[in-house]
């Protein structure tokens, strides 16, 4: 499930009640978190949903709070993918991205002398960042499951980035949105709320405030997370490519890992199950396919042709009588 889509159901229903710890975790690693002052918190600033009581400055508020929701476990995805690659190439925690690429490399160099060559081809969505995917094309099937894990986990961290990648580009068009919709309420909030009390005038404009400051901040820690995982994603790309050019072109469709062993299987199965025999077919059948051939049309009988003459056209009315003959004609 998407990081984006895998919170938002389950949440929304209590998301109240829990909105102080989800800005508390998307916001611990964002740099200049105390613009938000200790004292006289706004109800946005604490991570709360804010009911400003008119349906436009709600449906707003409503939103930005999804959004944090939703980004809530974003910024750990390059570090989680980090560990799931450190782990499945054996080395310590510690080990930089650096590191890992170089690993990747070594064991990706191994495979192609032993005759499997690979390639790891990205298939991007920017409408549906949950159907993106990255795959590992190989010159030939592993020969151990050491080898398929190790194939496996590289197209699961690669696709997990990707797709992360993608949504979070999303969330940064939808933070837009949200401050543009956060500068036309400055515009209008006194008119909107003219029959409220000052006190409530104010309230709203606090929250506005701090708004405009959270998606500030969302926009800048989405837009390190990304880049943290576009430079992790090349990283692994560049290190396990051993194509010398014979995998064929990168654009065409690429079958997984798991993909290639189900089909080897299958293919197993058959062979081992025989070919089926076919009927024979009596002596002289003729093929369902086979068209009879056309007889030949028989050619226009008609008298010889003198030398020098023409064959003419059938005309379409009687022909005229031949002019009489001259002198010293034969």
């Amino acid at each position: 499930m998407s990081v984006i889509a895998k919170t938002k159901s389950a949440r929304i229903a209590t998301f109240a009640a829990g909105a102080a710890l989800a800005l508390a975790s998307s916001l611990a690693t964002l740099p200049a978190c105390g613009v938000f002052a200790a004292r006289n918190q706004s109800t946005v600033a604490q991570g709360k949903y804010y009911a400003a009581g008119d349906p436009h400055y709600d449906e707003f508020f409503v939103g930005l709070f999804l959004l944090q929701m939703q980004m809530e476990q974003a910024p750990h995805l390059p570090e989680l993918e980090r560990l799931n690659l450190v782990h499945a190439l054996g080395l310590t925690p510690q080990a930089s991205s650096d590191e890992v690429g170089q690993r990747l490399h070594e064991e990706a160099l191994k495979l192609s002398r032993s005759g499997l060559r690979m390639r790891l081809d990205q298939n991007p969505s920017s409408e549906k960042p949950e159907s993106a995917s990255a795959a590992v094309r190989t010159s030939e099937r592993p020969k151990d499951r050491q080898t398929a894990s190790f194939v496996g986990q590289i197209e699961t961290s690669a696709t997990t980035l990707l797709r992360s990648m993608g949504e979070l580009k999303q969330a940064d068009e939808a933070l837009d949105g949200l401050e543009l919709a956060a500068g036309g309420f400055d515009a209008s909030v006194d008119k909107d709320f003219a029959a409220a009390p000052a006190a409530k005038q104010d309230e709203v404009k606090k929250n506005l405030a701090d708004a405009h400051k959270l998606i500030a901040l969302m926009k800048l820690r989405g837009a390190e997370v990304r880049g943290e995982s576009e430079q992790l994603l090349a990283t692994v790309s560049k290190a396990v490519n051993t194509d010398d050019g014979t995998l064929g072109a990168p654009g065409a469709e690429t079958p997984s890992a798991e993909a290639t062993a189900e089909a080897a299987k299958a293919a197993e199965a058959n062979a081992k199950k025989g070919t089926p025999k076919t009927k024979p077919k009596p002596p002289g059948a003729t093929p369902a396919s086979a068209a009879p051939a056309a007889a030949p049309k028989p050619k226009p009988k008609g008298a010889p042709l003198a030398d020098g003459d023409e064959p003419a056209k059938a005309p379409a009315k009687p022909a005229k009588a031949p002019p009489p003959p001259r002198d010293f004609e034969p």
